[in-house]
């Protein structure tokens, strides 16, 4: 499996995603994140095979359907998931890149 990734990835530690799945809503802590998809860990199974997620990135607010492509049951009882947005346009892909690419600079300026 070719796991070349296409974009930066920037690491969020703990910032919240709202995951909405057919069964309701649930909430979720982003790992990392491109500008074509990212990593979280919830305490929830999701079972499904793509969600809507809301999440922020530079006090942006971002709303993306999303394919998960990878989960994984942790030792900690939580589960990990990675997801590829879905159905979003080459404008709303550079919004969020751009996003990334403040939120990196922030944390570069501070580090």
């Amino acid at each position: 499996m070719d796991n070349k990734r296409e974009f930066f990835r920037l690491e969020l530690k703990d910032e919240d995603v709202t995951v909405i799945h057919p069964g309701g809503k649930e909430a979720a802590m982003i790992k990392d994140i491109s500008a074509t998809g990212l990593s979280f860990e919830a305490h929830y199974e999701f079972v499904f095979e793509w969600a809507i997620l809301l999440f922020q990135v530079n006090k942006i607010k971002f709303e993306r359907k999303a394919l998960f492509v990878r989960r994984n049951g942790l030792a900690s009882g939580k589960y990990f998931y990675a997801v590829r947005f879905i159905n979003f346009d080459e404008e709303e892909r550079k919004k969020l890149f751009q996003a990334i690419m403040q939120e990196q600079a922030k944390k570069l300026g501070n580090g």
